[in-house]
């Protein structure tokens, strides 16, 4: 959505040609194509050759990408939303302002006290003041589904993501989110400081941040906003495999919505900004993984065109005690483990 290097477009776009050739046709379905448009190009070379393979294959598989949207998009579902989000979540799609009201958030008192301490209570975005610290990686994920016609036909997530990026890409991924024994909710390298509309935006894919860089001392991480355009398709449209997808660059907004900072200026795409830490073990900066991979599938989210109707259907469990699925993660960890003695 940024634009990538010169070589970079012209190996995805070769790639892409391939798969046209072994599915023979050039459209796809828009959430598909989007996946296809953020996923390591490393990766989409390995898919593309098994697609050749067997090209019927892709057409099964295309259905789990579909699901993509959705599955991310749980975080706003199930996590640390009540009335209130709804409230200021329709006030702000609509235009009006809302007051700073708080929500009630599933995470460790300890360890969103760490956060706000780290991010001196205020966004980290328009520097206004933020008492409640928001998931970066959607809790709601690691807590096992109530069988249902719905959960039951949805793809794992993780199966989905060894599709679209590097192995190791995802084992970092996997790894940020096994680093506490005591669970997710324990772990300030989980939450970062936003206010309500950010965070709404946020959840909702309208925005995202794209990790840059994070010093060798992990004292300071640099950070770049984007306002993520929504395109003109929805995610049941076909669409070409060669579309380009639609700029962030200098964007002050989209889908009617904006942030303002606490001195009054518009926020817009390409504002970096730094996030520091007075001390690296006892006040962690938010995870770079975690953060890497927020980017991408709020890209996804974004440039599958999903609007709200699109990604509902999920089961809301606001309710539901916050239980882990220990069998999933004992999974996850013997793999990193056995990743670890491969290298």
């Amino acid at each position: 959505m940024l634009g990538l290097p010169e070589i970079d477009k012209s190996h995805r776009t070769e790639l892409l040609m391939r798969l046209g050739r072994a599915l023979q046709k050039q459209e796809v379905s828009a959430t598909f194509w989007a996946c296809l448009q953020v996923g390591d190009l490393s990766a989409l070379e390995r898919f593309v050759r098994e697609v050749e393979a067997s090209p019927r294959l892709c057409k099964v598989l295309s259905h789990s990408f579909d699901a993509l949207p959705r599955l991310w998009r749980q975080k706003a579902l199930g996590e640390g939303f009540s009335d209130i989000d709804t409230e200021l979540s329709s006030n702000h799609s609509s235009g009006s302002q809302a007051s700073d009201k708080l929500w009630t958030a599933t995470m460790s008192p300890s360890a969103a006290d760490i956060a706000r301490s780290r991010d001196g209570k205020k966004c980290v975005i328009t520097g206004t003041t933020c008492l409640n610290p928001s998931q970066i990686f959607p809790l709601s994920l690691l807590k096992p589904k109530a069988t249902t016609d719905i959960n039951g036909s949805l793809p794992n997530i993780w199966e989905i993501l060894n599709l679209l990026f590097d192995y190791e890409h995802v084992l970092q991924w996997k790894s940020a989110i096994l680093q506490s024994p005591d669970g997710m909710d324990t772990v300030p390298e989980n939450l970062i400081c936003l206010c309500p509309m950010i965070h709404i935006d946020w959840v909702d894919a309208y925005c995202a941040f794209k990790p840059l860089y994070l010093s060798p001392d992990r004292r300071e991480l640099t950070l770049e906003f984007h306002w993520l355009p929504t395109e003109t398709h929805s995610p049941r449209d076909h669409v070409s495999l060669f579309k380009s997808p639609s700029s962030s660059k200098n964007l002050q907004g989209t889908g009617n919505r904006y942030a303002i900072t606490a001195d009054l200026k518009l926020v817009k795409s390409g504002h970096v900004f730094v996030l520091k830490t007075h001390n690296p073990v006892t006040h962690p900066l938010p995870s770079i993984a975690l953060l890497d991979m927020a980017w991408k599938l709020s890209q996804i989210v974004r440039l599958s065109g999903a609007r709200d109707e699109d990604l509902g259907g999920l089961q809301k469990d606001y309710n539901t005690p916050h239980l882990y699925n220990l069998q999933a993660i004992r999974e996850w960890a013997a793999e990193s483990s056995s990743y670890a003695h491969k290298v």
